[in-house]
């Protein structure tokens, strides 16, 4: 195994609980209407079962947490419900609402703030916005639905994109004493990185399990390791959690 290239990487105290947050595995992003082999980076969402599920089976974690994106049929989302919403597409959006395209970025009025348009997925009881069958569900996990307010989207399994509404996740870890977050799951450049942010500045050390995730767009994906290293997040490979949650100091080699 070959460590990170810091000093050390050392558990706060050797008694710290660690959490897995398993980010947004869904059939929708592997197989489904937008599936990361479709996107810019063409990688295989499924690629990180096998991995994530050997993190299950071999590493003690305290709590396990799944996310799933949790999305109503009018999601502000989706590039299918832009009609629904063309006035409220500010007049600062660099793409107004008659020519947006799919994937393009809008500016809304109410609520403030800029959009990624996507298409429809992972829509409320629908088989798309299921974990995938062949994901490992640990007991007595934790499991947070996110983006289901119609005119809010929610990358983070912590807050909303504009930090309107917040989940109950950040309760539930601190009410099990959790201090180290390990986030792995679809996508790194975006619902992955966002969760880790905000575990960062929930102050919990945070570790995102490079080969336990895929992207989305390469690009995006540089540029957001860039910025989570800056705020210190670590990352690290799956063959590294194991000593990490068992609370091992791991030396500069």
């Amino acid at each position: 195994m070959v460590w990170p290239n810091s000093e050390k990487i050392t558990l706060q105290d050797q008694h710290s609980l660690s959490a897995l947050i398993v980010v947004d595995v869904q059939n929708d992003f592997i197989h489904g209407t937008l599936a990361m082999k479709d996107c810019p980076a063409k990688q295989d969402g499924g690629a990180v079962i096998p991995v994530i599920n050997h993190l299950l089976k071999t590493v003690p974690f305290h709590v396990v947490v799944y996310t799933q994106d949790w999305h109503p049929k009018d999601h502000i989302s989706f590039y299918e419900n832009l009609q629904l919403r063309q006035d409220l597409v500010s007049c600062e959006s660099k793409v107004c609402a008659t020519t947006a395209k799919l994937y393009d970025t809008v500016k809304f009025k109410k609520p403030m703030g800029e959009q990624t348009l996507w298409p429809a997925h992972c829509i409320q009881n629908t088989s798309g916005a299921q974990l995938h069958e062949a994901l490992s569900i640990a007991d007595n996990s934790i499991f947070i639905l996110k983006g289901d307010n119609p005119t809010i989207d929610s990358y983070s399994g912590f807050w909303s994109n504009q930090r309107q509404t917040k989940t109950d996740l950040d309760k539930k870890l601190k009410e099990r004493n959790i201090r180290n977050v390990y986030v792995c799951g679809l996508a790194l450049d975006f619902c992955v990185a966002a969760t880790a942010s905000h575990s960062l500045e929930l102050n919990y050390q945070t570790f995102i399990i490079e080969d336990a995730c895929r992207c989305a767009d390469e690009l995006v994906m540089k540029i957001k390791v860039e910025e989570l290293k800056k705020d210190g997040c670590e990352f690290i490979q799956a063959d590294m959690v194991e000593p990490l949650v068992r609370g091992f100091q791991i030396p500069n080699v």
